[in-house]
């Protein structure tokens, strides 16, 4: 997912819950035979890849299937929501 000023962002988790942090300096990910990616929040929040409903929980282990760009939500109970996009590279 990209900032307002478009910078690609991820999710980390601090005291509010969770917080972008910039990507630039992120070396890329590669797809590798049993590749998992953990989503981490500070509390318990719903997680979705590509609007597609995963699980509930403070941490999730997301397994992804393919190469490509994967958009990765995290909402909390209030409704506040954080999204980031990766890109998996073949």
């Amino acid at each position: 997912m990209q900032d307002r000023t478009g910078k690609i962002i991820s999710i980390k988790p601090n005291e509010r819950g969770y917080w972008a942090e910039y990507l630039d300096k992120v070396p890329p990910r590669f797809l590798e035979k049993n590749t998992k990616i953990i989503l981490e929040a500070k509390e318990a929040v719903k997680w979705f890849v590509n609007e597609k409903f995963l699980g509930k929980g403070q941490n999730y282990v997301f397994t992804p299937q393919r190469a490509g760009q994967y958009q990765i939500k995290a909402e909390d109970a209030d409704g506040f929501q954080e999204i980031v996009a990766i890109y998996i590279n073949k």
